[in-house]
């Protein structure tokens, strides 16, 4: 595995193109954790994210070979945004979107709170999960191509050359967005204040 560390890119797509199965295990190691993180933002169903993060890779490998991929160092932009239409495809073929309800886990905690001297942990974890979930709802409020920004670059830890690629724009624009969406994530935490 050490070898292949020390391979550009497009070496290693060459050799996938090749039908080299070792080296696109090797391609998807070293991209899994980017592509696994935008599409666990986008789908909170983990079997349906593996699914979509198999697919994803399966429709790579069928590219390649096809010859069909000839963009240099978009690679990951490339594979991002075969996840996101897959996304896509799931929701569509729902035939509702899923609430989770976690009603669940907050009477566990709260079993948890009257039986353990940790409390204050807990109840510090429960005002932590509040918090992301205020968070996650404020992002939703956002225009879509603001909260898209936003969430590639802190979930899924994209730059911003790898963000412009995926949504298509330049790098001043993606930089603009993620201003933006800053600044109404601010505006909307102090209305709820």
């Amino acid at each position: 595995m050490e070898q292949f560390k020390k391979m550009t890119e497009e070496e290693l797509l060459a050799q996938c193109a090749a039908g080299r199965e070792d080296y696109l295990n090797a391609l998807i190691e070293r991209y899994r954790s980017r592509v696994m993180a935008y599409i666990r933002m986008n789908v909170s169903d983990s079997a349906a994210a593996d699914d979509i993060f198999q697919e994803s890779f399966i429709r790579v490998l069928t590219s390649l070979r096809a010859k069909k991929y000839d963009e240099k160092g978009k690679f990951v932009s490339w594979v991002i945004r075969i996840a996101h239409n897959l996304i896509i495809d799931f929701y569509r073929s729902q035939k509702r979107v899923q609430l989770v309800h976690d009603s669940d886990v907050e009477y566990n905690l709260w079993a948890r709170i009257e039986n353990d001297e940790n409390a204050e942990s807990i109840e510090s974890e429960m005002i932590h999960r509040q918090m992301l979930e205020d968070i996650g709802k404020m992002i939703t409020r956002l225009p879509e191509c603001q909260r898209k920004v936003l969430e590639m670059r802190h979930y899924a830890d994209m730059s911003f050359k790898e963000i412009a690629e995926a949504t298509d724009v330049s790098i001043n624009t993606a930089l603009g967005r993620m201003r933006y969406g800053i600044l109404n994530l601010r505006r909307l935490m102090n209305v709820n204040d």
